[in-house]
């Protein structure tokens, strides 16, 4: 049975033989002279040997000191070199997400998450499709219709989008009022969403109406295709949390809001079979659980 008690002091008893002095021993451990020497003196006592001749100018070491220092002294090496490494250091949880939904709900809620489940996150903002099976990410949301194959997720929420504009491009150009109307419009159409290359439209009766869109700007950046709308470029079709605060300060409209769109699911997503560390699974469990209530919502 290995006696633990022992490891501190054989690798003070290779300090000592280093400095060939108590007190030099004593100085570099914080350790009195008296307290060095009866350390010492306990690890002889449990070995039943003498490592020490004392005498009033140095210390030397006995045929058995000689014999245990090789060993001794790797354990205080590798003492030292445990203490300049530190304590471990945690692994970031990897986290990337639209910059829209950062802004509308996760820059709230990843705080929260944080006092819950202290440590480091990286947080990666990006709307662009990705290869989860080459990714380093541990949690990915992305804005989905549908899940791509050989892919996995939890679904956090739900959300319609809007068509909308800002006041001064429909001062300059009219306000559409049917679907059709559309067709004289410059539309603004996002990119990693094939299905956006037609804009489907549900009126209170009747059948859909679809409206193929031909539009000046194709963007890869929610965040972006916001912003040109706002600056009068055209209509854009947009979540609904992305927009609400615009359109409560007016300065974006919704246009045909007696029409629906399309709804679209936010998701968490990992490749099908890996696992994700706990503090992903926690963390998609808390957005699983408030994203929702959390994002704004267009009525």
């Amino acid at each position: 049975m290995i006696d633990l008690d022992l490891l501190p002091l054989y690798g003070l008893f290779a300090l000592v033989l280093r400095a060939q002095s108590f007190s030099a021993a004593a100085k570099e451990t914080g350790l009195t002279r008296s307290a060095v020497s009866q350390r010492i003196a306990r690890l002889e006592a449990r070995l039943g040997v003498e490592l020490f001749r004392r005498t009033t100018r140095r210390v030397l070491p006995t045929a058995q000191g000689l014999a245990l220092y090789e060993a001794a002294s790797r354990l205080l090496d590798d003492t030292r070199g445990l203490q300049l490494l530190g304590p471990p250091k945690e692994t970031p949880l990897r986290i990337n997400a639209p910059l829209s939904l950062v802004t509308a709900a996760l820059s709230e809620l990843l705080p929260e998450f944080v006092k819950d489940s202290p440590g480091p996150i990286e947080l990666t903002v990006e709307s662009r499709p990705i290869d989860l099976l080459e990714a380093k990410d541990d949690v990915v949301v992305r804005v989905a219709r549908q899940l791509p194959g050989g892919v996995v997720g939890r679904k956090l929420a739900t959300d319609v989008i809007v068509a909308v504009a800002s006041p001064g491009y429909l001062a300059k150009h009219g306000t559409p009022t049917t679907p059709h109307d559309l067709l004289r419009h410059r539309c603004l159409r996002y990119r990693p969403t094939p299905a956006e290359a037609e804009w489907r439209f549900t009126p209170p009766r009747g059948p859909p109406v679809t409206i193929p869109v031909s539009p000046p700007w194709i963007v890869d950046e929610g965040s972006v295709l916001q912003q040109l709308v706002r600056q009068g470029e055209g209509v854009g079709t947009m979540p609904s949390f992305m927009v609400k605060a615009d359109l409560d300060a007016g300065v974006l409209v919704r246009v045909l809001p007696g029409f629906k769109l399309s709804s679209l699911e936010l998701w968490a997503l990992l490749p099908a079979g890996r696992r994700s560390p706990p503090r992903a699974r926690a963390l998609i469990e808390l957005l699983a659980r408030k994203l929702a209530s959390r994002l704004p919502r267009v009525t």
